[in-house]
């Protein structure tokens, strides 16, 4: 049963839906032609579709390309609670009041799919028979389980919304005009490992961060045994970063992460030399501090990004910072992530996310 907070912001979204539409409708037609970098794409079907400006913006300022699919994104209830826009180039998901994530490098995960289920940044499902099937996790969850991702997903969103409806000054735009759009990544390619079937994100998160270091920053943040063995490195992580229940991995929190890498990180080092020694933990991820750390120091950090129902939270590396401002809104912050199934570059809406760890 859905709590009356989350009934409550499905109810408001569709309020909200239709008077948007009333007072600001824009319609992207069928074409086949390409277009130019900034140019409204186009949707390859006969309807039309409503892009709110939130989404339009994202699109505005990144080459997707054209239109190649619509899809609508259902909670555990059939509810819509996002949509999703499959391009050439890439996917944008959002909802009512901003974009949640997108990418110009990765093909939508909905493309083949059929009814489409989404429980927030990355928890991408379809239905079959009574279970939802992760579309790249290949996760199954059963009602109860993705009813309980639904609702958490719908509480963050309600958080985002009461962000979004706070009343803009004109001190606020004068402020805002003067901070300049972001897309800074870290130099080189993050290694992409898809590993993780037991539950265990947050080892294989800290071992793509821990590769990072080593590749681009001091082969002295790791022993040659992990050098030539990724995996053992993986596998070393998991008893000191994931919990346990019923004889099996369970997943990671902020506290998890930060007391496994702060026992584990001494062991896997080559050398204390020129490396940093302390693990940190940040509860209350700042957008602006992961920003320092990427342009400035050029070093990764790992971000929690959502509860999951069954391995508590999913941890991804973060390897970029991106800002798009609007004229009349609030400027819009992602992280840059690989997002620990094989991809780089997927941007997430920093709103949706739960805490940092990093070195110092």
């Amino acid at each position: 049963v859905r709590s009356s907070a989350a009934s409550d912001v499905y109810k408001r979204q569709i309020i909200n839906r239709v008077f948007k539409k009333a007072i600001a409708f824009l319609s992207v037609f069928a074409m086949t032609q390409g277009i130019a970098a900034g140019a409204e794409p186009a949707l390859a079907a006969e309807s039309e579709r409503y892009i709110p400006p939130h989404a339009q913006l994202i699109i505005n300022y990144n080459d997707f390309g054209n239109i190649v699919g619509y899809h609508e994104l259902m909670d555990s209830d059939n509810e819509v609670v996002a949509y999703c826009l499959d391009f050439e180039n890439g996917y944008e998901i959002y909802d009512d009041y901003t974009v949640i994530e997108f990418s110009t490098e990765n093909e939508s995960p909905y493309i083949d799919s059929g009814d489409a289920y989404y429980g927030g940044p990355l928890s991408y499902y379809e239905k079959v028979g009574t279970e939802y099937v992760g579309i790249i996790s290949n996760e199954e969850l059963n009602q109860n389980d993705f009813s309980e991702m639904s609702d958490t997903f719908a509480e963050k969103s309600i958080q985002v919304e009461q962000n979004y409806d706070l009343e803009v000054t004109e001190s606020d735009l004068m402020s805002r005009a003067l901070v300049p759009d972001v897309n800074v990544k870290l130099p080189g390619r993050m290694r992409t490992y898809n590993w993780n079937t037991d539950n265990t994100c947050g080892s294989l998160a800290a071992t793509i961060m821990m590769f990072y270091y080593y590749d681009y920053i001091s082969t002295n943040y790791l022993k040659n045994i992990y050098v030539s063995n990724p995996y053992d490195l993986y596998e070393f992580f998991k008893p000191y970063i994931e919990t346990t229940k019923d004889g099996k991995y369970a997943g990671a929190d902020n506290n998890d992460m930060l007391a496994g890498l702060k026992d584990a990180y001494p062991q896997i080092r080559a050398s204390s030399t020129g490396v940093r020694k302390t693990v940190c933990l940040d509860e209350n991820p700042s957008w602006g501090f992961a920003y320092n750390l990427i342009a400035n120091e050029k070093v990764p950090l790992l971000l929690n990004i959502h509860k999951h129902p069954i391995y508590s939270w999913h941890w991804v590396v973060i390897q970029g910072v991106y800002r798009v401002n609007s004229e009349n809104d609030s400027p819009v912050n992602f992280y840059i992530v690989n997002d620990g199934w094989g991809s780089n570059d997927i941007r997430i809406n920093h709103c949706y996310t739960e805490g940092h760890v990093y070195f110092r």
